[in-house]
């Protein structure tokens, strides 16, 4: 099925395309996503670094798949003098695919994230008023909102152990009244 040998990992890297994956800034860390040897020239252009689009290693995907960590050291000694923001908008002017790479706080509180309505505040009866993450796919017809608090613990036990079968009273209020103590 997979020739000779199953595909090996790559981490956050294509598997066949170069540049493509994370590189560091000043500031953080984004992503360049390099799919053919235009955008790769595009790059080069942006980094000020034209000569790499002509250098015989890079010529290829597969050539500057080989010749990986030249290429990221090439683009990191020029990215890590640039904040991620910078370096995003000069990419996009020159129409190479990247993106930065938030923080979990950068990306709580992004205006993506407020523009779908992602993140809700519910009442926990012990916490109090707590963040929750809505379901992030939305579906037609299917209302959201529709979050409660995770249980107490043992909040549920008499309704569980009252529906397990030949338990009688005394035996369901014993046990409920050892979990009740126990709490």
């Amino acid at each position: 099925m997979f020739g000779e040998s199953p595909p090996e990992r790559v981490g956050n890297r294509h598997p066949l395309s170069t540049p493509f994956g994370a590189f560091q800034a000043s500031d953080g860390f984004f992503v360049i996503a390099v799919l053919n040897h235009r955008q790769f020239k595009a790059l080069c252009l942006a980094m000020d670094r034209a000569d790499l689009a002509e250098d015989e290693r890079y010529l290829t995907d597969q050539l500057r798949t080989r010749n990986e960590a030249e290429l990221r050291a090439a683009i990191e000694t020029w990215s890590t003098r640039y904040t991620v923001t910078e370096l995003v908008d000069l990419l996009t002017t020159a129409q190479v695919p990247s993106a930065p790479i938030q923080t979990m706080e950068q990306a709580i509180e992004s205006a993506q994230v407020t523009a779908r309505g992602l993140l809700t505040r519910h009442h926990h009866p012990l916490a109090g008023d707590v963040p929750a993450m809505e379901q992030p796919v939305q579906f037609e017809g299917v209302q959201r909102g529709n979050i409660v608090p995770a249980p107490a613990l043992g909040e549920h036990t008499r309704e569980v152990l009252a529906g397990l079968d030949n338990l009688d009273a005394t035996v369901l209020n014993r046990l409920c009244d050892k979990q009740e103590s126990a709490t």
